[in-house]
């Protein structure tokens, strides 16, 4: 019985993650990626998502000339964009959080991302959120 009080003690005990940090450590991430800051993206990502935005990077820097003014006009548009955050879940262990979110550009529309704790950091996960078939 001393043993189960202490566990559960323990338990409660252990910080909860912060919905406002992963909320903020998103924001970033997004954001960086919006205004193609891709190398401060690798820095909120985990290293399977940095082969994703390096690929990313390549194929931004490959759009043909006929197409320019219309990218431009995109890339602006995202580069404006606000994001405005709703329910954030946490895994059991507290290391993993989804995240929904919608832009003010398509606020109709929610997405979602998904954080990992890695050393003790939260960084962005784009694979997670990719579904698997």
């Amino acid at each position: 019985m001393i043993a189960t009080v202490c566990a559960v003690a323990f338990q409660s005990c252990k910080s909860k993650p912060s919905e406002k940090e992963v909320q903020g450590v998103a924001n970033d991430f997004i954001s960086a990626i919006a205004n193609e800051d891709y190398d401060k993206a690798k820095d909120l990502a985990t290293d399977n998502t940095d082969k994703m935005l390096e690929q990313m990077k390549m194929f931004s820097s490959m759009v043909p000339d006929s197409l320019q003014s219309e990218m431009d006009s995109a890339r602006a548009v995202a580069r404006n964009a606000k994001y405005t955050f709703g329910t954030t879940t946490f895994n059991e262990e507290g290391t993993e959080a989804t995240i929904k979110f919608s832009s003010s550009e398509a606020p109709e529309r929610e997405e979602t991302i998904v954080l990992k704790k890695v050393d003790k950091k939260w960084l962005a996960d784009l694979e997670a959120g990719v579904p698997s078939n």
